[in-house]
This record gives C-alpha cells, structure tokens and sequence, in this order.
C-alpha cells in the first residue's frame, strides 16, 4: 500500500514543483539582460498581425513583459501591468509575450480578464531566452535608445514601474 501511495503521491509532487513559475525560497533568478544593456535583437507579431522588433521599438520608451496565463505571479502582476499600460499607453510602447503559449489560450485569456495590452503567443522560449534563462514574469523597461533601464521579476510593483518609465522620459 505504502508503495502505491508513493508511486502516486511522488509524481504529483514532482508535477506542483515545476508548474509553479518561481519558488518563494529562490533568489537566484538567472542570467538576465541587465540594466543598461541594450534590446536583444527579437522579432514577434502580434495578435492584431503587426510585427514588432528591437528597432521598431526604437524612439520611445516601453515595457516587455514576458508572462504564461497559467503563472499564479503572472496572473497577481498582469491587472498593475495593464492599469499602467492604460494610464501609459500614448506615451511609451507596451507588448506582452506569452512564453510557450498558443494563440488561443492567451486570446481567451486577454478576453476572459479584460486585458487590452498588445500581446504575442510564442509557442517555444527562442525570444524569451534572449532576455533570460527561466522565471516569469519578467518585465523590462527601456528607454527610447533600446537600453533597458529596469527589470523585474515574479513581483511587479506598479509605481517602481512607473517610476522607472518617468526616468525614461528624461
């Protein structure tokens, strides 16, 4: 019997510690664009069919954030995110790149929680590992120059956010 609640009850286990996005105990978030590097070179489409790419981001600052719909941290920083973007949005460039996800699920997602943030589905990590090596969120902040002037990870404070796209505007 004890054998058989092990076989079942270790990969349930096995199968909660690697869906969770970040663990509460982990500070080590891996490499990273830094602060003061520039945008890698990327290039994503979104939903509305509109290409967007490191130069195309050029000439005005903005975010990237790098999110899953299933992510427990992505879905608690998303709601601060889009009311940024919504107090933001003519004045700085947002986009949304959903890492290893389809097109539909982050449409009915964006649909279901009322999101109006341009959004990209990428079914792999190829973008997402120019930027970093594991963990979302991730949002970058850059300034009109493509260099990125603030990051973070798992917790996305709404005013450190819009603090740092108020020094981008210097």
């Amino acid at each position: 019997m004890l054998r058989y609640l092990l076989y079942i009850y270790m990969p349930l286990c096995l199968a909660f510690g690697l869906s969770s996005c970040v663990s509460d105990e982990k500070t080590d978030y891996g490499p990273s664009l830094a602060v003061g590097e520039q945008l890698p070179a990327f290039r994503v489409w979104l939903s509305d069919g509109s290409e967007v790419s490191d130069q195309s981001l050029r000439g005005k600052p903005g975010v990237i954030v790098f999110f899953t719909t299933t992510c427990p941290d992505c879905q608690r920083a998303m709601p601060g995110i889009e009311e940024v973007y919504r107090a933001w949005k003519t004045q700085a460039q947002f986009v949304c790149i959903g890492r290893e996800e389809t097109a539909g699920k982050v449409s009915a997602y964006w649909q279901e929680q009322g999101y109006t943030i341009p959004w990209s589905a990428q079914e792999g990590r190829t973008v997402y590992e120019l930027f970093a090596s594991r963990y979302v969120p991730r949002v970058f902040v850059f300034d009109a120059q493509g260099t990125v002037r603030a990051s973070f990870v798992e917790e996305v404070d709404t005013v450190q956010l819009q603090q740092a796209l108020r020094s981008c505007m210097k």
